[in-house]
């Protein structure tokens, strides 16, 4: 029976056998999927083959993760055109169709990052995942009396695999967890945390941990002047006023 068989792995591997086909002889390899930003690609590789009918080749690094078709195509010793398919697709492999589907070319792991700044800044990178994609971030804290608040922000993943989101204002100055969540172009659903935590940063037991998120700090300051300044006993030129701000941190003001 004269036959060839194409088969690809996750890692970019095609191997093949063949029968009745000569040595040396050319296989054709078309080759469909896409590119990292999405966009459908097209390649054709040539192989020889061996002299126990086998052959390899690779799919070209143009070609993201994802979905893959690899049709091989050679003649017989008679100048019969054979040829096989195969594909790496996309499938419920957990039964689950509240998951995404899993599968495809697989040569690139997903990753995710996130970090937010004391200004509520949120910024993350990705690599394996595509560009529109949806980053979840579930943002913990608290409002401005102290009470839990759990928010969930969503925002897209750029051509460069960077990502921008900000803290929402119903989020009080102090401790913050950020959990930002996508999938990456396989389908696997990857994640990354960063905290804003309060820590002995002085090393003084007798201080006030410090840290966190810090938006209005300018504006507490302030109004801890204007009470400062309000007091019955003025400041002489030049003395120093001590407090602790809203953070429990401590100040000075100098009078001028």
């Amino acid at each position: 029976m004269i036959t060839i068989t194409v088969d690809v792995d996750t890692k970019g591997q095609i191997t093949g056998q063949t029968t009745d086909v000569e040595p040396n002889s050319t296989v054709t390899l078309t080759i469909t999927g896409q590119d990292k930003n999405g966009a459908p690609v097209e390649a054709t590789v040539e192989t020889t083959v061996n002299t126990d009918g086998s052959y390899t080749a690779q799919v070209p690094t143009e070609f993201a993760d994802g979905e893959l078709t690899v049709v091989a195509t050679t003649e017989d010793r008679n100048g019969t055109v054979i040829s096989d398919t195969d594909d790496l697709l996309k499938t419920d492999t957990d039964q689950d169709p509240a998951t995404p589907e899993q599968g495809g070319l697989d040569r690139t792991p997903g990753t995710i990052t996130v970090d937010v700044d004391t200004k509520g800044q949120i910024t993350g990178q990705t690599t394996d995942v595509e560009p529109n994609s949806t980053v979840t971030l579930t943002i913990t804290g608290q409002d401005k009396n102290g009470a839990p608040v759990e928010a969930t922000v969503e925002t897209t993943v750029n051509t460069d695999g960077s990502y921008t989101a900000q803290v929402p204002t119903e989020f009080a100055d102090g401790e913050l967890t950020v959990v930002a969540t996508t999938e990456d172009r396989n389908g696997t659903v990857i994640s990354d945390t960063d905290d804003l935590l309060k820590t002995d940063t002085d090393q003084d037991p007798a201080t006030p941990e410090q840290g966190g998120l810090d938006r209005t700090l300018v504006r507490s300051r302030l109004m801890l002047i204007r009470k400062v300044r309000s007091q019955v006993k003025p400041l002489t030129l030049n003395q120093t006023a001590r407090y602790l701000d809203h953070h429990r941190s401590r100040q000075k003001w100098c009078a001028s």
